[in-house]
């Protein structure tokens, strides 16, 4: 009867011991899942809540249910070229192509000029835009990212010169 009551008791704590390390085995993969998950989506921009276009950018097209993923203002650039120069990236479900001739169309309609092109509009990795209007230089660049299966829009602005002089003259 004692081997019973010993055999029991040491089953016992065995089982506790068991059950403890399977419920801690459990939070872990569960904090691991969750660190993962959380990762994954911030770098597929669905979780980027503090991105937020500063007050200052000048007002520009988006395209439609674009996901803002990031914004800055270079003071570099100001002081090496006598203004402003800001950037913006967005995300976008949509293909290369589908975007550039997009902000082509729309920002012709608004007024911008297309100074340099890429020279496939139809290219699916990478186009190049620049465009001006009478305040502004705006260079476009729409790129496939494949890892997060998006296109990424990058814009930096810049202010425009009023006379013919280079940069730094």
């Amino acid at each position: 009867m004692r081997y019973l009551e010993e055999f029991t008791q040491i089953s016992f704590k065995k089982s506790a011991f068991v059950i403890k390390n399977k419920v801690l085995l459990a939070f872990l993969i569960l904090g691991l899942i969750i660190t993962f998950g959380l990762t994954f989506l911030k770098f597929n921009g669905a979780l980027n809540a503090s991105a937020q276009l500063l007050k200052e950018f000048p007002k520009i097209p988006v395209f439609p249910n674009a996901r803002l993923t990031g914004t800055a203002t270079d003071p570099h650039e100001a002081e090496k070229y006598n203004g402003i120069k800001y950037s913006a990236t967005w995300s976008v479900k949509d293909k290369v192509p589908n975007v550039s001739k997009w902000y082509v169309l729309k920002l012709n309609s608004e007024g911008w000029t297309i100074d340099t092109r890429s020279a496939n509009l139809d290219a699916y990795d990478i186009q190049l835009i620049t465009f001006h209007n009478d305040t502004y230089t705006l260079n476009l660049s729409v790129m496939r990212d494949a890892a997060r299966n998006l296109t990424s829009v990058v814009t930096e602005i810049s202010t425009r010169y009023s006379d013919t002089r280079e940069p730094g003259e």
